[in-house]
Parts: structure tokens; C-alpha cells; sequence
């Protein structure tokens, strides 16, 4: 009888011993992600048993595009612009009147190295976008740490949300939001990369030759996410330092040690250095690398201005 009494003493807090005793070891592995760890940690971050653990009892946000924007403390300028002009769904009037709602749901993620300078602005900042600035705790920020900073945003964006694509852009790109949500919107939902995806790197060292995604913007879709997290470590744990082709590299290895088909769509959606005018038929546009221009050309693509070219 005591035997049977305990046995249902341990069925009742097990599971809740488990559970904390887990959530503990994941906050402890997040809490202390640096630039050589996060490959170390990313085993038992990804387990299934974490993935488990995420989703239980809890439901997702749910969101169309998910937009991962590596920034600079110092960047609040643009960073504000951004939430004001092309991520701001009412700032098209009604360019997006005939989409429906749950295809309108975007999420921005800027995304920072936990150790930088001293920013008064950044810490104001941080306090009221709490819910779109992304710290990597003991990750310096340094243009070396972008690739972290990808690779972080799409574990993070997988744990967190719900999603159709996830999208790289920089601060200094307009996003074309209208057209990206409608022409996405007939696209694949699954095997999908999409963006200026003809540049070649690699064939040295004795590294194979691939393509990869200009990173001013580009598209993949949630499972290509998902893939490259099942990726080995050794995959992972490479020297390349510019964080877009690093991200064609692994969608290599996706389809060569996974076997899983991505189809890279050359979409040429991407206008490179600063576009003044012209047809306004691209996803993003490079080079706005401040409020000024920023705000003009959101308001030419709003408008569909294609006559007046000086700002």
C-alpha cells in the first residue's frame, strides 16, 4: 500500500521536477551563448527534448515574415525609421487593403552583440522596443559576430514564432512590404529560397564553390529554418566570416548531408546601392543609409513615384 501511495507521489511531481529541472538547464545554456559556445551548446539546445518543452502549454505567435536585422547599438535612428516607414502596415494606406490580416503579421527582430559600448540612447531604446531588440548575451558586437547573430535569430525565430518565411535584411535596406507580402504570397511555403541568389564564393582552400543570397534581402521558408538546425556541429563551426555567404553554405549542406531539396529561386528582388527612382518592382532596396533618404524613398515606392528623382 505505502509502495503504491509513493509510486502516485512520484507520477504527480515527476513531470514537474523534469520540466523545471530542464527550463533550468536551457536558461542556463541561453544565458550564456558566446561566439565559441553557441556551436558548443547547439546539441542540447536543439534536443527534442527542449523543442518539447518550448511548445507545451504554449501557443506560438503567429506571423507571415519574420525579419531578422542585424544593427549597431548606435543605429537608433534608422532602427526608429524602420518602425515608422516600410514595417509600419498603415504607413501604405491601402496598398495592403485587399491582404488579409494574418498575411499582414510581420515581426522584426534587430539583433545586437550583448558587449558593445556604452549607449545611453541604445539602453532608453531597449526599454520601449523591448519586444523587437535581441540581445546575444556575450557576443561583442563586431562585424565578425554577424554570422552568430543569423545563426542565433533563426534558432530563436523557430522557438518563439509561427512563421511562413524568414527574411535577412540590413537597417540600411526599404522593404517594398506590399509587393514582398503579395508575390510571397503565391510562392512555395516549403523548399524555398529566395533573393539575389547568384553569388558565387568559396574554391579555395580546398572549400567547395556555392551560391549564396546578397544579404541586403532574402527569403527562406520556415522548414529550410528548420533543416539547417539538424545540421552537425562540424557543419556549423566553420570560418567563414561573411554571414550571408555562411548562410548559402549551410543551405548547401542542407541539401548535400541532408538530402533535403531547396529550390533557390534568382528572384533579382534586391536593387543594390542607393535606388533614387525608377519602377519600383523589387523587394528590397539597399543604401538608404539614412532617415533622410530613408523616409523619401519609402514615400516614393508608396506612391508609386517614378518622375521625381531628387531627394
Amino acid at each position: 500500500m505505502k509502495a503504491t501511495t509513493s509510486v502516485k507521489y512520484l507520477q504527480l511531481f515527476l513531470p514537474g521536477a523534469l520540466l523545471f529541472t530542464s527550463l533550468y538547464v536551457l536558461i542556463t545554456v541561453n544565458t550564456t551563448l558566446t561566439t565559441d559556445n553557441l556551436n558548443q551548446n547547439r546539441s542540447s539546445v536543439l534536443t527534442n527534448l527542449v523543442k518539447k518543452l518550448l511548445n507545451h502549454n504554449k501557443t506560438l505567435e503567429k506571423y507571415f515574415l519574420v525579419f531578422a536585422i542585424p544593427s549597431k547599438p548606435e543605429h537608433v535612428d534608422l532602427r526608429n525609421i524602420i518602425r515608422k516607414t516600410w514595417s509600419n502596415v498603415s504607413s501604405w494606406s491601402g496598398l495592403l487593403s485587399d491582404v488579409e490580416e494574418r498575411n499582414k503579421r510581420i515581426k522584426l527582430m534587430f539583433l545586437f552583440g550583448g558587449v558593445h559600448e556604452p549607449c545611453e540612447e541604445f539602453d532608453k531604446e531597449l526599454e520601449l522596443h523591448w519586444d523587437d531588440m535581441f540581445v546575444v548575451d556575450n557576443l561583442r558586437e563586431h562585424r565578425t559576430a554577424l554570422k552568430y547573430k543569423i545563426m542565433w535569430s533563426m534558432q530563436q525565430a523557430l522557438y518563439r514564432y509561427e512563421f511562413s518565411y524568414f527574411i535577412k535584411t540590413d537597417d540600411d535596406v526599404v522593404v517594398n512590404l506590399p509587393l514582398l507580402i503579395k508575390e510571397l504570397l503565391v510562392k512555395p511555403r516549403e523548399h524555398f529560397q529566395s533573393g539575389n541568389c547568384y553569388v558565387p564564393y568559396g574554391g579555395f582552400s580546398g572549400w567547395p564553390r556555392w551560391y549564396y543570397c546578397s544579404g541586403g534581402g532574402y527569403v527562406m521558408s520556415r522548414d529550410v529554418i528548420h533543416m539547417i538546425q539538424q545540421l552537425p556541429n562540424t557543419v556549423h563551426n566553420v570560418p567563414f566570416r561573411p554571414e550571408d555567404a555562411y548562410s548559402g553554405y549551410l543551405v548547401m549542406e542542407v541539401r548535400k548531408i541532408l538530402r533535403y531539396e531547396v529550390e533557390r529561386e534568382i528572384s533579382k528582388k534586391l536593387a543594390l546601392w542607393y535606388y533614387k527612382c525608377g519602377l519600383f518592382d523589387k523587394w528590397f532596396y539597399h543604401m538608404a543609409g539614412n532617415v533622410k533618404r530613408h523616409v523619401a524613398l519609402h514615400e516614393r515606392i508608396r506612391k508609386n513615384d517614378t518622375k521625381l528623382c531628387e531627394i
